[in-house]
């Protein structure tokens, strides 16, 4: 076997009680953050089955656009790397074979399955209807009290941990310390009807039934100009038609333009709460650039709050 496929003996059957038919668990690479723009550049998916044993999938993808050198000096993938590999409609169906009809966790689910969502249903695949679960919400509700890690970053909790992680923001790595990561957390909160409450109500973001085939997961034309302002995160306002403030202005940094059930949404740090928010882009009616002078003042003020909850 692999020795980086090489599980403890605990946490195979931590994850095998809770879930017995198995569990498979997936990272992507790729060329920004918003899955609705960008492109995946490498794949790989680490699948624990009933008999306990480990498997992996895992495939460089050309993206056919260039990679972005911000995006290169995350994970060191160049357009080298990818010239030749093939395309992700190609290795797609044989990927969708070794995922099967098992449930999944990502770190971060909501980005690495967007991507997978968005593209499965623009060319017309069909995913497995089963249960996604984040294995970063799940520590960061699991893992509470005295001892707890700095943070729920991937390579905080391995640390934390003990797991080895030879190769951070490599797809394959990745996924291993996924797995890892999310039995650990769960052998952490010992008492199983606690592990069971933080699976249903934090961790399990979706079910893959709630997508519906014939949606549409495309940007609205009048946000298109949005599009370079989430790749730079550019402060912007945006009057949005929910929320606490509704029908006025408020002052965002965006990050990405993601697909959820309920449809498309502007994923951004809201700069009035400092609250990480999804904006239905149904909702966005329109956005405007402020001034530089009121765009240093919120962004002074994040500073001052990211300073006292010690986040900086």
């Amino acid at each position: 076997m692999d020795k980086m496929l090489v599980m403890e003996k605990s946490e195979i059957n931590t994850l095998l009680q809770f879930f017995p038919q198995g569990l498979v668990a997936v990272d992507l690479e790729t060329t920004g953050l918003s899955p609705l723009i960008d492109k995946i550049i490498e794949i790989a998916a680490v699948k624990l089955s009933p008999d306990g044993k480990l498997t992996s999938y895992s495939s460089l993808v050309d993206p056919e656009i260039p990679i972005p050198e911000l995006t290169t000096k995350i994970h060191g993938i160049e357009d080298s790397m990818v010239s030749g590999a093939p395309k992700l409609k190609e290795i797609f169906p044989e990927f969708l074979k070794f995922w099967g009809d098992t449930d999944m966790v990502a770190h971060n689910a909501k980005f690495d399955l967007g991507f997978i969502v968005y593209f499965a249903l623009k060319n017309n695949f069909n995913v497995p209807k089963v249960n996604i679960l984040d294995s970063l919400a799940f520590s960061r509700h699991g893992l509470s009290g005295a001892g707890k890690p700095e943070n729920n970053k991937l390579s905080t909790l391995v640390k934390h941990f003990n797991i080895p992680l030879l190769s951070h923001h490599r797809a394959l790595d990745d996924a291993v310390a996924c797995m890892r990561v999310f039995a650990k957390s769960l052998l952490h909160v010992q008492d199983r009807s606690s592990a069971q409450k933080v699976l249903k109500n934090k961790a399990l973001i979706f079910n893959l039934k709630s997508f519906h085939k014939n949606a549409s997961f495309e940007i609205p034309k009048s946000l298109l100009g949005l599009k370079p302002k989430v790749e730079t995160q550019q402060v912007v306002e945006i009057e949005y038609l929910g929320g606490t403030i509704r029908n006025q202005y408020r002052p965002i940094r965006p990050l990405s333009f993601m697909p959820l059930p309920g449809g498309p949404v502007l994923n951004a740090l809201c700069l009035l709460s400092f609250h990480y928010k999804n904006f239905s882009l149904k909702k966005i009616r329109h956005f405007k650039e402020p001034s530089e002078e009121q765009i240093d003042i919120w962004l002074a003020k994040l500073s001052a709050h990211q300073l006292k909850k010690g986040l900086t």
